[in-house]
C-alpha cells in the first residue's frame, strides 16, 4: 500500500488520518469480497439494494468494478493516494463550511494526481469533534471511500446524508450506484456484516 501524508503539523491530525487510511483498507478488501457474492448471499444482496437498489446487472458490474479500482489503488504498491491537510490554503481547492475532504477529478489545471498516485485533501470538518462514536467511524470510512469513488469511479454527488443515499437507492436507482455518497455508506454498513 502507498499512502503518504502532507502537511498535517499536530501528530494528533496525522494519527487520525492514518488511523483513517488503516481503516479504509479492511473496508475497501471486505466491500470487493462482499460484492461478489451479490445476488447469492441474502446479507450481501440487502445491503447492496439498501445502498444501490433493485439489482441489475450492468449498474451492479459498475458497483463493483468501482470498488474493486478503489480496493485495488489502496492496497497497490505502484500508485500512492496521497492526503493532504488542506485547512490552511486555498491555493489547491476550496475549504467550504461543509466539506469534510474532497478530491480534483479532472478538467483543466491541476488535477489532483501525484504521479502515479491521487491526492485527497483534508479540510477542518474531518477533525471536528463527534458526540457519537459512530460517526468517527462515519467519517473515516464514508468520507475517504466516498472521495475515492469520485476519483476512481467517476462518480458524482446527487445527494448528499444518510436518508437522501436511501431514498435515492429507493427511488433512483439509476443514480444511486453513481453517487459517492452510497459508495459511503454502503461500506459503513458493510463493517457490520460478519
Amino acid at each position: 500500500m502507498g499512502f503518504k501524508y502532507e502537511g498535517f503539523s499536530l501528530t494528533a491530525d496525522a494519527a487520525k488520518v492514518k488511523g483513517a487510511a488503516a481503516q479504509l483498507l479492511g473496508v475497501t478488501k471486505k466491500a470487493k469480497d462482499k460484492l461478489s457474492n451479490v445476488p447469492n448471499g441474502a446479507a450481501e444482496t440487502a445491503l447492496y439494494t439498501r445502498w444501490f437498489g433493485a439489482i441489475d446487472g450492468t449498474r451492479l458490474k459498475t458497483v463493483q468494478r468501482i470498488v474493486s479500482d478503489i480496493d485495488d489503488a489502496a492496497h497497490s504498491t505502484r500508485r500512492t493516494i496521497t492526503f493532504v491537510d488542506a485547512r490552511q490554503t486555498t491555493s489547491i481547492g476550496r475549504n467550504e463550511p461543509g466539506t469534510r475532504a474532497y478530491v480534483h477529478c479532472g478538467g483543466t489545471g491541476w488535477t489532483g494526481h501525484v504521479g502515479s498516485g491521487i491526492r485527497v485533501l483534508i479540510t477542518q470538518r474531518f477533525f471536528a469533534p463527534d458526540t457519537n462514536p459512530d460517526k468517527v467511524t462515519e467519517r473515516t470510512v464514508c468520507v475517504m471511500l466516498h472521495e475515492l469513488s469520485h476519483k476512481l469511479g467517476g462518480t458524482i454527488d446527487h445527494v448528499y446524508g444518510r436518508d437522501e443515499a436511501l431514498e435515492l437507492a429507493r427511488n433512483h436507482p439509476a443514480k444511486a450506484h453513481k453517487c459517492a455518497e452510497n459508495y459511503g455508506f454502503f461500506a459503513l454498513d458493510l463493517l457490520k456484516l460478519p
